[in-house]
């Protein structure tokens, strides 16, 4: 049982005075602390448990092994064990069309709901809303929860947010907030350009959290009469105290790290390296790429295509560390990612907090993260010829080189230090749980 009386301690951590105001914050994810995704969340936890008395981790599903955690938290598996019952299609359809939120979705979305897509879609993600209402509405019940003390979070904005706005609607104690990153807050990005519940998910929420301007404006635009829902908070990383080394034997280091799937456009990255390695054949190249998907092996065999002078390797997926400790230990010339979209890459963060410029197509908020001081943004849509002259202007001019390096640590120190970020995260939550 979770203890529901506030209460204030404070403590000494590396000499910062930690202040726990014993508050419970119930930390909903897809699936962490299980499987390979979802790292950057790491370092936000250690700032949540610094900050709070109680961190819960609520996972939606469990896949893969569980990982070791960078703080000691709970773990609560009930909603993601109750999410694995059968009979889900035949008690999507009972419970989502006689749903009076379904009729209101419908009235404010025809032309999206009626697609037969979006219409299956929409009863499955108002099912799984259901669940999770139950779920935390029974949870909050049988554990004493104190909701003056609570506040719940989610990751993600999909159908975990939607049942805890339902559940919001059976007491409107309930705290709820929400981070939006690139596939969760974009329309576009689907077919057909819609995503459920919107309006009546932004209605009823405390807060929106976006990870760029970008996504802020966009909400705003689209729901302005809830703009002062909508705040920017941005992800961050921590100071590794270290950057990494350009090269200094003649050889041009190119890093990529991504999930390998079609969005990447990894395979778009590789002809652009090609194109590179033909026009300047006397260039010793070496590219490496960090994670994994099922598209790995026909990458592998498009790379085995490359000239002789281009190395290549395929490093799998790497625990954080791991990555930390690649760039401390490998020399790095540039960073690039040639993604079709992205909401605002944590990837290119930890690049910059290395001192590693990075090239970047122009999609999402990457424009507010790589400039021409601190590297080079490619069109949204860029050619292997726009990627080779690119990778040219690094290998063209050592002083720009070095002066892009300086830029991208400074721009990750003002603006993507994981400490200020989400000190300031911190606060938000704290100013809500105070209303």
């Amino acid at each position: 049982m979770l203890p529901g009386a506030s209460c204030l301690c404070r403590f000494i951590f590396g000499g910062e005075i930690i202040v726990l105001n014993q508050k419970n914050i119930f930390l909903f994810t897809y699936t962490y602390p299980y499987g390979d995704g979802e790292q950057f969340i790491e370092t936000e936890l250690v700032h949540l448990k610094r900050k709070f008395g109680h961190v819960i981790l609520v996972p939606s599903k469990i896949e893969g092994s569980r990982r070791p955690m960078p703080t000691p938290v709970e773990v609560d598996l009930s909603l993601a064990k109750n999410g694995l019952k059968a009979g889900v299609l035949a008690k999507s359809a009972a419970l989502s069309l006689s749903s009076r939120v379904l009729l209101e979705e419908i009235s404010q979305r025809p032309v999206s709901v009626m697609h037969r897509k979006s219409f299956i879609a929409i009863c499955s993600y108002l099912y799984w809303a259901i669940k999770s209402r139950d779920w935390v509405l029974s949870y909050i019940s049988d554990n004493d929860i104190d909701i003056n003390d609570s506040i719940f979070y989610t990751y993600w904005l999909g159908e975990v947010t939607m049942g805890l706005i339902l559940a919001k609607g059976k007491n409107s104690q309930i705290k709820v907030v929400s981070r939006v990153h690139g596939a969760d807050l974009y329309e576009e990005r689907h077919i057909p350009q819609y995503l459920p519940f919107r309006t009546f998910i932004f209605k009823n929420i405390d807060n929106i959290f976006t990870i760029s301007e970008n996504g802020r404006s966009y909400l705003r635009a689209r729901f302005n009469g809830l703009s002062d829902k909508f705040v920017l908070s941005r992800l961050g990383v921590d100071d590794p105290s270290d950057e990494a080394s350009p090269s200094e034997d003649g050889k041009f280091r190119i890093l990529s790290c991504s999930f390998i799937s079609p969005v990447k456009r990894l395979g778009l990255l590789i002809e652009g390296i090609r194109e590179f390695g033909e026009r300047h054949p006397d260039t010793s190249v070496e590219w490496q790429h960090i994670g994994d998907g099922p598209g790995r092996s026909s990458l592998e065999e498009a790379a085995s295509r490359l000239p002789q002078s281009i190395e290549y390797g395929f490093l799998g997926t790497l625990a954080h560390q791991d990555v930390v400790d690649y760039y401390r230990t490998h020399p790095i010339d540039v960073f690039i990612n040639v993604s079709e979209m992205e909401g605002l890459p944590v990837s290119i963060m930890e690049a910059q907090s290395f001192g590693v410029p990075v090239i970047a197509t122009a999609v999402g908020g990457t424009p507010e993260i790589v400039t021409e001081d601190n590297g080079i943004l490619l069109p949204s849509n860029p050619s292997p010829d726009d990627i080779s002259r690119a990778l040219e202007s690094f290998t063209s001019d050592r002083t720009l080189m070095m002066a892009k390096r300086k830029q991208s640590r400074l721009n990750w120190r003002l603006n993507y230090d994981s400490k200020s970020n989400y000190v300031k995260f911190c606060k938000y939550l704290q100013e809500i749980l105070a209303k």
